[in-house]
């Protein structure tokens, strides 16, 4: 699957074509058990998640599956060969950007998008920690937007694994691709 590194979460989601089947918010009635367990195990969840994109097999896992950190390909050869090691690695190590390339993996195998809602929670997200780096770490400030993107990760990462999750089971299960409804074009008449 040729991707390019992702540099900004805005810029990757322009060429899909559809939306995510279920929003944030509603992942939270039509994927209970997943959103459950990302709450509980975090990395567990997320490692299920990938495997479950990847098709079950992890022979085709690269580090953030090659979207971000281009310096650990090449720190971790055997990343291919040792798929299950590393992916649990990645999910322990850096959660919250390897729940990011995975969604990242979901939406380039699927060909979806975010919402305009999900660009700006994950953007916000960005804001926070790039103005993290902006203010010195013992400033009130710096602890309050630390507090804020901590807060919204713990709430946001859950549903982003739930989401994916349920868009995986709904393209993958031919009764459902079915029923996925096509918009039709919309021709102008004039009287």
């Amino acid at each position: 699957m040729p991707h390019k590194n992702i540099l900004l979460v805005q810029s990757f989601d322009k060429r899909h074509r559809h939306t995510w089947s279920v929003g944030l918010c509603g992942a939270v009635c039509q994927e209970p058990c997943c959103l459950l367990g990302s709450c509980l195990c975090f990395p567990c969840a997320n490692f299920a998640i990938r495997k479950e994109v990847l098709g079950g097999d992890l022979g085709d896992y690269r580090c953030f599956q090659g979207y971000y950190c281009q310096c650990a390909e090449m720190c971790c050869p055997c990343q291919s060969g040792c798929g299950p090691c590393c992916l649990a690695a990645e999910t322990v190590l850096c959660p919250h950007v390897s729940v990011m390339a995975t969604r990242h993996t979901v939406q380039e195998k699927y060909n979806v998008q975010n919402t305009c809602a999900e660009r700006c929670l994950i953007d916000c997200v960005i804001c926070c920690d790039c103005m993290m780096c902006c203010v010195a770490e013992d400033s009130c400030l710096h602890h309050g937007l630390h507090c804020l993107a901590h807060c919204a990760m713990c709430v946001f990462m859950p549903c982003m694994q739930a989401q994916a999750h349920h868009q995986i089971k709904m393209e993958t299960n031919p009764a459902t691709q079915a029923f996925v409804p096509v918009a039709a074009p919309y021709v102008m008449q004039r009287d």
